[in-house]
């Protein structure tokens, strides 16, 4: 595991404790540095175990645990801190998105071809769930832009799943399919911090 990457700091029993920064990783010495508004260090005490989760380009989602043996300012440094699990990144990890983006339905020909916008409901690192009225069906082939810097932003899905109307758009899930590696790791990428921003949340 390299050093210098975004991270969420877990309690024993997996809950929310908050956001920083993994400054350095050993066995015997690992460092993790608070992010801003969570820099009271009073929530943690000495002989705390603790699981940092952190995500990397190539193993994706990354948990390891250890007790944490001193506190200096915002600073927790750890001890014992062995990687533990690959977490999954899959359709398990799935998050809200709530905004519109083009979809592709692609046909035999470019007249056939038509693009649309669809609710993107939620994301994972398999694929999305949209809503829309319009219909689609299995057997068609599908393309799906995200306006999220991402290069390139059009990415193929395959539909697995057609739910019911809710709100007068019908509820569908794609996975995505034959991303290049470059693409799967900006999907890993935005998932992970989308799930550092809704999973850490700041301690009363």
């Amino acid at each position: 595991m390299s050093d210098a990457k975004s991270c969420v700091i877990l309690d024993e029993k997996g809950l929310r404790f908050a956001k920083g920064t993994l400054v350095r990783f050993s066995e015997h010495d690992t460092i993790v540095e608070l992010d801003a508004g969570y820099h009271e260090v009073a929530y943690f005490h000495i002989d705390h175990v603790v699981c940092v989760r952190t995500h990397d380009p190539a193993d994706g989602l990354t948990n390891c645990r250890g007790r944490i043996y001193r506190l200096d300012e915002n600073k927790l440094f750890i001890t014992g801190c062995v990687i533990e699990t690959h977490v999954e990144q899959r359709e398990d990890i799935k998050i809200p998105v709530g905004r519109d983006v083009f979809f592709i339905a692609c046909g035999k020909s470019a007249k056939d071809t038509k693009k649309f916008t669809v609710l993107l409901r939620d994301i994972s690192a398999g694929g999305i769930g949209i809503a829309t009225e319009h219909h689609l069906d299995f057997d068609s082939e599908y393309e799906v832009i995200f306006d999220f810097g991402w290069e390139p932003d059009v990415l193929p899905v395959t539909m697995v799943y057609k739910g019911s109307e809710v709100d007068g758009k019908v509820l569908y899930g794609f996975r995505f399919n034959e991303l290049h590696p470059a693409q799967e790791s900006q999907v890993r990428e935005y998932v992970f911090r989308k799930h550092l921003s809704l999973f850490a949340v700041k301690q009363p």
